[in-house]
């Protein structure tokens, strides 16, 4: 199902802002890291690995665990004399509960829980919490060691897949009749979507779950239990009552069967300006494997609707992966041109060019890059937003185009994000993953290596939006409200 559940909120880093897509999603993972951890979930999806509770019963293997997991070679503890004491006579009284001369830290806490704690414990759940904790205390922000289950639920996150009737949703109060009403407005509605497919529409308000006698009020029962009621299993059928806005206010519109299925998520919508419909609106809301494929299709759509300006909306997008970013900036760069340079903690620099690229099988092979696309779009007539919500790889994008000056960037400075993360497949019969930083990056006309790092990027033309705007969910704020797409519209010649 890919209902959301929003509340006006919209994060800056590693969340996508679709419902049930929140998902922790490895930044600018290099392509090698990329098809290694593609590798590796299929291969575990058809053989899971030993469960963690096998290595709880040796102080070695734990340490191992830990070792491996942080990806470090040695671990530093007490001395084995210190330990060696304290193992002697591990808790009060005379029986001795490890019999290990050299216990880990984790064996110790262990015999003190066996021996003490009052009420059972998941030693799975208390290593998973231990080994995340552990790496956190890294320092780095980005990094995350991720169960075998979250890494899963990330591959099919960035592979755009999803079950559901396919809508976007934000929860929303409206003034209705003179009442205050609480709905789930349809902010995108996915191609080819079940919902699609049944006539729903971007703009409608879910106001009653069910329909008939049956039909239970948003208002009344919650956002909470509304979207409880609306997600359900593949196959089985959703039904719900919406408010359309209409000339004369809202019509209601029943929709009493509409069949739950596997949908691909939106990674790109796209608009037509109201105020001239010469002017097409691509919004990418982050970079999936999903987005290449969806930008290209809409993009011939608005050109095939009669639009020939165009204005790239990145303001919101929190990143996404390297692959993704590198299929898309293809379209605007030469081939051979620098997109992305990268530097390790020791100092070795790389510079990663624009060039043809297929990814074999697999969900990578969405973002292949085919000669005949590269540079295609170079010369339509664009505008960049952006803003400092804008983060990541889509900062890539932004500091590309201004780099190469193929467009005018509008809007606030961007977030501020040049770091690079991989994530690395855990093996010794361990399932999960580490994601840790390990490059800094800048963009392709960045020769210096300057970078934009905890500063971003400044805009060509520096635009705020009002108070009365910042009211708004952003994916629903009105044209005429919009100061930033308003100055966008007025660089085009």
């Amino acid at each position: 199902m890919s209902e959301e559940n929003n509340n006006n909120s919209i994060p800056q880093d590693d969340v996508e802002t679709s419902a049930e897509d929140i998902t922790v999603s490895s930044e600018e993972m290099s392509e090698e890291a990329a098809a290694a951890v593609e590798e590796a979930v299929e291969t575990a999806k058809k053989k899971r690995t030993v469960s963690l509770k096998t290595f709880i019963l040796s102080g070695v293997a734990i340490l191992l665990v830990v070792a491996i997991a942080t990806g470090m070679l040695t671990y530093s503890i007490c001395s084995q004399v210190f330990r060696k004491k304290y193992a002697e006579n591990v808790v009060k009284g005379d029986e001795v509960i490890v019999e290990n001369d050299s216990p880990s830290e984790i064996d110790l806490l262990n015999a003190y829980i066996d021996k003490y704690y009052y009420g059972d414990v998941d030693r799975d759940a208390m290593m998973d919490a231990a080994l995340k904790a552990y790496v956190a205390a890294t320092g780095d922000v980005y990094a995350a060691y991720y169960t075998l289950e979250e890494l899963l639920a990330n591959q099919e996150e960035s592979a755009g897949r999803m079950s559901g009737i396919g809508v976007n949703i934000v929860n929303e109060d409206f003034e209705y009749n003179g009442e205050t009403l609480k709905s789930l407005h349809v902010y995108n509605v996915m191609d080819d979507s079940p919902a699609y497919k049944a006539g729903v529409k971007r703009g409608d308000r879910v106001v009653f779950v069910g329909t008939g006698e049956d039909r239970q009020s948003v208002t009344e029962i919650g956002y909470e239990k509304a979207l409880e009621l609306l997600l359900g299993e593949e196959g089985t059928a959703a039904a719900f009552t919406v408010y359309r806005p209409s000339d004369d206010g809202y019509v209601e519109v029943e929709f009493d069967s509409v069949i739950r299925g596997p949908v691909e998520t939106s990674s790109v919508m796209s608009r037509v300006l109201e105020s001239d419909s010469s002017i097409g609106i691509l919004i990418i809301m982050g970079f999936d494997y999903t987005t290449p494929s969806q930008f290209e299709k809409k993009l011939e759509e608005l050109k095939n609707s009669g639009c020939n300006k165009f204005i790239i909306d990145l303001r919101y997008n929190p990143g996404g992966l390297l692959v993704s970013i590198k299929a898309v900036l293809s379209f605007f760069l030469q081939e051979n041109d620098v997109f992305i340079q990268t530097r390790d903690s020791a100092g070795n620099v790389e510079k990663m060019i624009i060039e043809p690229v297929s990814y074999g099988k697999g969900d990578a092979a969405k973002c292949n890059v085919e000669a005949e696309d590269i540079g295609k779009y170079r010369d339509l007539d664009m505008v960049v937003l952006c803003n400092e919500g804008t983060a990541s790889a889509a900062e890539l994008f932004v500091a590309n185009f201004k780099d190469y000056n193929i467009a005018k960037i509008v809007g606030t400075n961007t977030f501020g994000k040049g770091k690079m993360q991989d994530t690395f497949m855990l093996n010794y019969g361990l399932s999960g993953a580490v994601k840790l930083t390990t490059h800094m990056y800048f963009s392709g006309g960045d020769a210096e290596l300057v970078g934009y790092d905890g500063v971003g990027i400044e805009p060509n033309v520096k635009v705020e939006l009002s108070e009365e705007a910042l009211k708004y969910f952003p994916y629903l704020l009105p044209q005429d409200l919009d100061a930033q797409l308003i100055a966008a519209t007025e660089q085009f010649n």
